[in-house]
């Protein structure tokens, strides 16, 4: 993968210290700390809300995974919300280490996994190992990126999307979110279904697999 489109790295104020609230769930109101940079863009509350009514206010028997982690909001929201498991992916160590001090004090480990590496060349390699293969849990994966990224190479954006649809679980949900000027994406087909909502400044984009996942082997 080209170089040029890995996630900025954090300008000189990332010692500065701010913080986000989970808004619901088993952790609501706890407060994550993150480092501050120019490529830390954490979303805001109304906009995080509104995403999580719209794939379900409860994540219970899904596997999450939020391949641009940044300050780890969503991952940790999902957890509060009852998902299963949920892995970061973060290209910064520091921003990384951040999220993982953060999910130790929430005492959301071993559930939280984090992972410092670039999100693409992971997503490559994971989806190819045996650890891909669908169990049954359904995915939510979250494609929240710098805006940047969609600037420099919306192509390797769109290609992230698609191996990621290719490889998910029925029942599972893909989340991407990007600036309103990059609302015309090369989607995966079906069985994927697309909805657009915009959230000045963002858009995101919600994709469905519409089949049900299998039922659990009875007891």
């Amino acid at each position: 993968m080209p170089r040029k489109s890995r996630s900025p790295q954090p300008s000189g104020n990332s010692n500065l210290r701010g913080a986000v609230r989970i808004i619901a769930g088993s952790l609501r109101g706890r407060s994550i700390p993150f480092l501050v940079s120019e490529a830390t863009r954490p979303m805001k509350d109304k906009t995080r809300g509104a995403i999580f009514n719209i794939i379900g206010p409860s994540l219970e028997g899904y596997r999450v995974f939020d391949l641009f982690a940044g300050t780890g909001i969503l991952a940790m929201e999902s957890l509060s919300r009852g998902a299963t498991s949920a892995t970061v992916v973060e290209l910064d160590h520091r921003r990384a280490k951040a999220i993982d001090q953060a999910g130790r004090t929430l005492l959301l480990n071993p559930r939280l996994r984090v992972v410092s590496a670039d999100a693409f060349a992971w997503s490559e390699r994971w989806l190819k190992g045996a650890e891909a293969t669908p169990d049954g849990e359904p995915w939510v994966v979250f494609f929240c990126p710098p805006y940047p990224l969609w600037d420099a190479d919306p192509a390797q954006m769109e290609r992230l999307i698609q191996i990621w649809a290719q490889a998910a679980p029925a029942g599972s949900v893909l989340v991407a979110e990007s600036p309103q000027r990059h609302v015309d994406h090369n989607l995966p087909s079906a069985p994927w279904q697309w909805e657009s909502r915009r959230y000045p400044p963002a858009n995101v984009l919600f994709g469905w697999h519409p089949e049900a996942p299998p039922s659990p082997p009875a007891d």
